[in-house]
């Protein structure tokens, strides 16, 4: 896939606010729907099982895909264009993602996805696995 000359996730290039299924034209109205409707998702996964716990990178994208499906017509797609922080540091390059998923779902499961641990040992693992997640930012 060839990178985009410009940001596809976009409504235009002189309209900077993101693509969206809830017809947001600016920025605060887009946050205010996806807080919404992603609070409102988060309620319906705490009470049914609606994604199966794979404990890998197709539970993350499920995840993300119910999350946000309200929102996005790429809820659950791994972006396609790179990306960085305001202050310039760069996520992880969007080739790269699905390596970079896999290999850290591998690795917790290596870990037995951190069962049985002391709380310390639990949390500080934990932080790393989230941090690197972070880094790899899969999603737009």
């Amino acid at each position: 896939m060839s990178k985009p000359s410009h940001d596809p996730y976009l409504i235009s290039s002189q309209h900077p606010v993101l693509r969206n299924l809830v017809g947001a034209t600016t920025s605060e109205e887009l946050s205010k729907a996806e807080s919404d409707l992603y609070h409102a998702r988060v309620v319906q996964l705490r009470d049914y099982n609606l994604v199966d716990p794979t404990r890998d990178e197709q539970e993350i994208r499920g995840l993300h895909r119910h999350l946000f499906q309200d929102v996005y017509d790429w809820a659950g797609e791994y972006r396609i264009i790179d990306r960085r922080v305001h202050d310039g540091l760069h996520f992880a390059p969007y080739m790269s993602i699905e390596l970079l998923i896999r290999n850290l779902t591998r690795a917790l499961a290596e870990q037995n996805f951190l069962k049985g641990l002391e709380r310390a040992i639990f949390v500080d693992r934990i932080a790393k696995f989230y941090d690197e997640l972070n880094c790899i930012r899969p999603y737009r």
